[in-house]
């Protein structure tokens, strides 16, 4: 169990890219509401960029500079130090980008206290003109119960599978940062889909992406963090 002691604003800082890694002027100056971004919108700008460099130099996080975006296969250049990079350049677009470390993801799971079991990603794909939707998670049944789901709750039809269908992955990589020596992923035609946004204001579609402790608010991230 990591033991690494975090405050309530470098806990958010963590959890902003715990599914991707995240642009440091985004983390400074968020710049849209977004489920993965539950950062502190007061904090003052030079207090979060300390707190990146707290986290940076005690090895919780990682900094890499990518000059054209953040496109696989772009090089990018590892940062050692960040006291050399200032707010306004952050601020600028200048192509920080930061990620948790084996660290920094334990000491995140101490805290949010995630269930694997019930993580799963989502890829829509469109092949020869058909739309097709692909889960993965760590299990086979986790990946049925989510498709089961999206069609009891109307927001999908799907055509009709099986669990031979599904194909195991090993390793399975639920995040850039956290792996297991196992997973599953399975493709579905996808019929119809329901374009209204009944995923996030229902509560029993809702409850699909429930698999850790959220802290939506200063109040329930303390809780979280004491």
């Amino acid at each position: 169990m990591c033991k690494e002691r975090i405050d309530v604003l470098e806990f958010w800082i963590l959890d902003a890219a715990v599914i991707h890694v995240m642009n440091v002027a985004d983390a400074i100056y968020p710049r849209y509401a977004c489920p993965e971004i539950r950062l502190n919108h007061a904090s003052p700008p030079d207090r979060v960029l300390a707190a990146i460099r707290r986290l940076h130099e005690r090895g919780l996080i990682y900094v890499e500079k990518v000059l054209h975006g953040l496109d696989e296969g772009l090089p990018t250049e590892s940062i050692p130090d960040l006291g050399n990079i200032s707010r306004h350049e952050s601020a600028e677009g200048a192509g920080y980008y930061y990620g948790l470390t084996e660290i920094g993801g334990g000491a995140w799971e101490n805290l949010a206290r995630p269930q694997w079991c019930l993580f799963f990603e989502d890829t829509y794909l469109r092949l020869d003109e058909k739309e097709y939707l692909e889960l993965s998670s760590l299990t086979v049944e986790r990946i049925g119960r989510v498709f089961e789901l999206l069609e009891r709750c109307h927001l999908m039809q799907l055509s009709p599978r099986t669990e031979e269908n599904a194909e195991l992955v090993s390793p399975w990589s639920a995040t850039y940062w956290k792996a297991f020596s196992q997973g599953a992923k399975q493709r579905v035609q996808l019929l119809r889909r329901d374009r209204h946004e009944r995923y996030f204001t229902d509560k029993e579609c809702w409850s699909l992406r429930v698999w850790r402790r959220y802290g939506f608010s200063l109040n329930t991230c303390e809780e979280l963090v004491q």
